[in-house]
């Protein structure tokens, strides 16, 4: 080949490797925070993206997701609870990385971000390993806090970040400053009326309610460091606007809040949440209501509420190819004896069941250690912990009473069923029929005056459990129906 024909394909392929080199690390830059996005090959944007429905894929969709985010509305009511918007903003961000929607409609995205800030000028107060951003004079009152609340808002989130490092979870995602320094930004406005925080896995900053969080002494301490959890979430892999992903995102970051200001108790209302509805899909459905998930885990951990048992979870998660599924059955096989992912949630799904009886903590750890706890912090009562749902399912008067249920259960979801046992009767004999396409466990847990006397459970898709006693030794009989990766339409036969 002449030298000629060489240089020019020698050319073309540095043309074409700086072509495919200059999209993949194409970046749009916002005003707004300093935002500098990374717009995605298309091929990355679908694995990364492509299964979450929940993804603006138009940009009529983008723009009105930024204004029902970022419009400024009028207060109504000041959120109370855990309102965290870490996933709604990471589905805008989400939406922005797709490499089909125009940088005019990124910046129309950055005007209305940026209309939703004061309009005073920014004051900052550094602390360990945050920079804040606030105003105290601004014309929208609702934006103002004073640097006293700044202060005490950063010595909680210092205190976090050495908590949940000294613990072993992974460094919060930061960035570096000129001199070396680990460095997060927190900017505090007031965000809406509903958002007490929110963060992203594409930022280097937290952004704080200053009405709703800042200015009350309860939630700067725990949605800051809820906040932050997700930071160290992002740097164990997770990608804001994964789908399915709630179930340990939200669900785990409402637990940090009980690893690091548990005296506050504001965590117990998302277990409250998630203990009265127990039939929900938990992979697909459950966010915040998951707490008690993730709380139950850290408290069978050994030793028991040291953080360990998530810090496992994450760290296994950061190395898995981000299987947080496969996260957890590898630590519920590895530390709890459970030797599968189902295993675990049978467990837990029993201790949600069983926690109120007088001898479920003592006996096979049925219990929460806050299951009685109330607590009144910043003019807020929480706790105790709610009663399980159960359905009274009629009376086993004889051994030849008939009963039957019906129902169906979502996957990982679970339906609660309490027989009332008569004095003469001798014999239980109960016919499980699951779909046939569906998958479940069943549990069976006798019960005498308040107490748990024994438990068995089966994953077998139609099973006949049959126990036999002397008369008066059970006054209850309780049935769990649960999902496993499937749930589905079942029947429960009472009778011989």
């Amino acid at each position: 080949m002449k030298p000629r024909s060489l240089l020019s394909l020698a050319l073309a392929l540095v043309l074409l490797l700086t072509a495919g080199l200059a999209q993949a690390q194409q970046v749009f830059q916002f005003t707004t925070h300093d935002i500098k996005l990374e717009i995605l090959p298309p091929q990355v944007f679908e694995a990364r993206f492509g299964d979450n429905p929940d993804v603006p894929r138009t940009e009529k969709a983008i723009l009105a997701l930024a204004e029902q985010l970022y419009g400024r509305k009028e207060p109504t009511q000041d959120a109370k609870g855990e309102e965290c918007g870490e996933y709604e903003v990471g589905l805008l961000f989400a939406a922005l990385q797709n490499p089909e929607v125009s940088d005019h409609t990124r910046r129309q995205v950055d005007y209305i971000m940026a209309a939703a800030l004061p309009t005073a000028s920014w004051k900052t107060y550094t602390s360990g390993y945050f920079k804040f951003f606030y105003v105290d004079n601004d014309p929208y009152a609702n934006h103002n806090v004073t640097l006293a609340e700044v202060q005490a808002t950063a010595t909680a989130m210092n205190y976090g970040w050495n908590k949940y490092v000294n613990a072993g979870f992974q460094v919060p995602k930061h960035y570096l400053t000129p001199t070396g320094a680990k460095r997060i930004d927190v900017k505090i406005y007031y965000i809406s009326s509903t958002t007490l925080g929110q963060t992203d896995s594409t930022w280097n900053h937290i952004e704080l309610n200053s009405k709703s969080c800042v200015k009350d002494s309860c939630k700067r301490k725990t949605t800051s460091n809820h906040e932050l959890f997700h930071r160290v979430q992002y740097t164990s892999g997770y990608v804001t606007g994964t789908a399915n992903m709630k179930w340990i995102v939200e669900g785990s970051a409402s637990w940090s809040q009980k690893f690091t200001y548990a005296s506050i108790r504001d965590y117990m209302d998302r277990m409250n949440s998630g203990l009265q509805y127990p039939d929900k899909n938990l992979i697909t459905t459950r966010s915040y209501d998951n707490c008690h998930f993730w709380v139950y885990m850290d408290e069978l951990f050994n030793p028991a509420e040291s953080g360990a048992a998530l810090k496992e979870v994450w760290n296994k998660y950061s190395t898995n190819g981000k299987n947080a599924k496969a996260a957890v059955a590898w630590v519920a096989s590895t530390y709890l004896g459970l030797p599968t992912f189902d295993n675990y949630v049978i467990k837990w799904t029993r201790a949600n069941y069983c926690k109120d009886f007088t001898n479920a903590s003592a006996t096979w750890k049925h219990d929460y250690t806050e299951d009685e706890t109330t607590t009144t912090q910043c003019s807020v009562t929480h706790g105790p912990l709610s009663h399980a749902p159960k359905v009274a399912a009629g009376t086993i008067s004889s051994n030849s009473t008939v009963i039957t249920k019906s129902g169906a259960v979502a996957p990982y979801g679970a339906d609660n069923y309490e027989f009332t046992v008569g004095a003469a009767v001798t014999t239980v004999k109960i016919f499980c029929d699951g779909a046939d396409t569906g998958d479940f466990a069943w549990q069976f847990i006798p019960i005498k005056a308040s107490q748990v006397k024994t438990y068995s459970y089966t994953t077998t898709r139609e099973y006949t459990h049959t126990r036999s006693f002397a008369a008066g030794a059970y006054d209850k009989y309780g049935v769990i129906v649960m999902g496993r990766s499937k749930g589905g339409s079942y029947t429960l036969r009472v009778g011989p």
